[in-house]
């Protein structure tokens, strides 16, 4: 798509640069180095070109410009949403002992940091659960006690969706110590449920989640495997001794409970309104964006 050339005025939304994303999300050498350089003037000179290029964080945009060295002023970072759910349909359940994660896969999330320190805490909550949903684990964490594997719970299919809602509603909390990740969406999903996170202090993760208020933050870079299991088992214990559920939480991310101080258009057109006013367009970005003309000026 960096070959891409339109004729008139665009926008371009993003969470990361392929850059970011190639770090990692690859080994080294997968590539080769001059076809990767390739990619990456290719992809610099294209958002170079855009009038507004929306960043969904402001560590994915800090990403680009020190890898791509981009110079303009057209970079908003526009923050990120879910699909979070309706208050009114959708209210917060009353939660018991139970720990969830979702990942299509479950090393690449960190499941195997849960399950190491597993054992541990079901002597501490014997009443506790664990319910994986995405992709299966290994045979060895699916006999571990109190695991129960939930199945993909495809979001199309309404039987699963409304599952897959119960479990955010019930769960105590979100176990999502990643390896792999930009912007993760389900931390913004499962708060929209009241549901806190034991996430990493990573990516884009800490602009997601508030340490000790909705969620707990495990430092990076940890020393190894057993080291990152204790620091996981201790985050998730921390969640459930104080049967956390974090004041307000839910507020902050139901879009039907917030309402932003210049009315309610949202974010990305209030930043694409700007660039085009500082550019010398339309005001109304959507007006020409729609019939694809180019504006004067």
């Amino acid at each position: 798509w960096v070959r891409c050339r339109p004729q008139v005025p665009y926008f371009v939304h993003l969470d990361a640069v392929f850059h970011t994303f190639h770090r990692d999300a690859f080994p080294v050498g997968e590539f080769a180095a001059a076809d990767l350089h390739w990619v990456y003037d290719r992809e610099a000179e294209f958002l170079e070109g855009a009038v507004g290029v929306f960043f969904e964080s402001s560590w994915g945009l800090e990403q680009a410009v020190q890898h791509y060295r981009l110079r303009g002023h057209q970079y908003p970072t526009v923050g990120l949403a879910g699909n979070l759910p309706d208050s009114a349909t959708c209210p917060v359940a009353a939660r018991g002992r139970s720990v969830l994660t979702i990942a299509r896969r479950f090393a690449q999330k960190g499941g195997d940091y849960l399950a190491a320190g597993w054992p541990q805490l079901r002597q501490q909550f014997s009443d506790c659960s664990w319910h994986i949903v995405g992709g299966p684990a290994p045979a060895e964490v699916l006999q571990l006690p109190g695991v129960i594997y939930e199945g993909g719970l495809r979001p199309y299919v309404p039987a699963e969706l409304m599952r897959l809602q119960t479990l955010l509603q019930q769960s105590s909390l979100l176990v999502h110590p990643t390896r792999e990740d930009m912007n993760p969406l389900v931390l913004l999903e499962a708060a929209g449920f009241g549901c806190p996170a034991v996430a990493v202090r990573d990516f884009a993760i800490p602009e997601l989640v508030q340490d000790g208020t909705t969620g707990v933050l495990l430092d990076r870079p940890l020393s190894g495997r057993d080291d990152d299991a204790r620091r996981c088992g201790r985050g998730t214990r921390r969640v459930l001794d104080r049967r956390c559920r974090p004041s307000g939480l839910r507020c902050r991310t139901d879009p039907s409970r917030r309402r932003d101080r210049r009315g309610c258009r949202c974010r990305p057109w209030r930043a694409a309104q700007r660039l085009c006013v500082q550019r010398g367009r339309s005001s109304r970005p959507g007006r020409w964006l729609a019939c694809g003309a180019r504006p004067r000026g």
